[in-house]
């Protein structure tokens, strides 16, 4: 998440970036306070699942609003600065300008919570754990794949968006440095490993102890993948690679050979689009020149 962090800074600027920052600390300076922690999900129409004190509902809270920024530079990363722009502006204060953008894109309108009341829905914010595990169950995703995506990165790659540094690490810590490798390794073994009632529910709860097996057959796993693949020693000569170096993922990608191509300002697969004359020069030669590869490679 430090690289999603650093994109914002780049984009959007140094004052933004250490706003949010701010804004982030001061929230889990609130969760942290039991008066200011109940006016805080009381504003946000917390779900009553929700419980501050617990150490894995905090983490899948600031998972959650990370996430969120996590997409807007993977995927929408045009329009960060357009939130840097209107979040500087919202007020002085940067936690309460973070609580005012987290209800302006999590909770429902006026008119919708209305309607939502008419029909005798009581709407609410679910940001605890256990709403973050059903996400992956076999019962709520059917059609979007979230649950192969998650599988893949438990048992095939595990590269983790972590907030916080393992062990001693005095590192810089983002958004609020609250979401650890055990938070991931907790929703891997409780989605993956654990028994189910049969209506989606898990039975009891997770065991830290479990995780070190758990942690070293994906080590394993990883391993093996990378040897199949060629990992970044030997890559196949067949395969072409494009990163974003705006991409939070490029951390993992492959940066030289003769078949990278590196894009500057750019990010999550924006190269992948037909040609644009609103792209750069570069990005729309590197489109030509991944055509051309395709096109060589299939004669071949």
């Amino acid at each position: 998440m430090s690289l999603s962090m650093k994109t914002i800074r780049e984009i959007g600027g140094s004052k933004c970036a250490n706003n949010l920052e701010s804004g982030f600390q001061k929230l889990r300076l609130q969760l942290q306070s039991p008066t200011k922690s109940r006016q805080l999900l009381q504003r946000l129409q917390s779900c009553k699942s929700f419980n501050a004190n617990n150490e894995m509902d905090r983490a899948a809270f600031f998972n959650s609003l990370g996430n969120y920024f996590a997409v807007l530079v993977q995927s929408y990363s045009k329009w960060v600065g357009t939130f840097c722009k209107n979040f500087l502006k919202m007020t002085e204060d940067p936690g309460e300008a973070l609580i005012q953008h987290i209800e302006e894109i999590f909770l429902p309108n006026p008119q919708e919570e209305e309607e939502d009341k008419l029909h005798g829905d009581e709407w609410c914010l679910d940001l605890s754990y256990e709403a973050m595990a059903s996400i992956y169950s076999e019962y709520a995703d059917i059609y979007s794949g979230t649950r192969c995506w998650f599988y893949q990165t438990c048992h095939e790659f595990g590269w983790f968006a972590t907030t916080k540094a393992s062990g001693n690490a005095s590192s810089h810590l983002s958004f609020a440095g609250q979401v650890p490798l055990k938070f991931f390794q907790n929703l891997c073994h409780d989605v993956f490993h654990s028994a189910s009632n049969g209506d989606g529910s898990r039975v009891g709860g997770s065991d830290l102890g479990l995780f070190s097996p758990l942690l070293n057959e994906l080590h394993i796993s990883a391993k093996k993948i990378n040897h199949i693949f060629g990992g970044f020693a030997n890559v196949s000569q067949r395969v072409i690679f494009t990163q974003g170096l705006l991409d939070p993922w490029r951390a993992v990608g492959v940066h030289r050979g003769q078949n990278v191509l590196l894009l500057k300002g750019y990010s999550h697969v924006e190269d992948l689009g037909s040609i644009n004359l609103k792209d750069t020069v570069e990005m729309n030669v590197a489109k030509l020149k991944v055509a051309a590869f395709i096109n060589k490679a299939l004669r071949n």
